[in-house]
């Protein structure tokens, strides 16, 4: 990953969960696999938000992300 795409949710900067993987050089499964591991540690709202449905699919379509993400799983 040679430069961080901004994405904002609610006007508020988020890193995607593939973009941590690039980051890190690692696969969206390990990173989500660490997360929920580690999951009673973070509060929501502050260290993550937890897009599912229609919000998911919302912010998707808002074009700001990949499309290929439409098919990631939720965590």
């Amino acid at each position: 990953m040679n430069d961080i795409q901004i994405v904002e949710y609610n006007n508020i900067r988020v890193l995607t969960t593939q973009q941590v993987a690039e980051a890190y050089w690692t696969s969206i499964d390990t990173v989500t696999r660490n997360f929920n591991r580690n999951k009673d540690r973070y509060t929501e709202g502050r260290h993550y938000i937890a897009l599912e449905g229609e919000e998911k699919n919302a912010f998707i379509d808002l074009g700001q992300i990949d499309r290929g993400l439409k098919k990631c799983q939720n965590s």
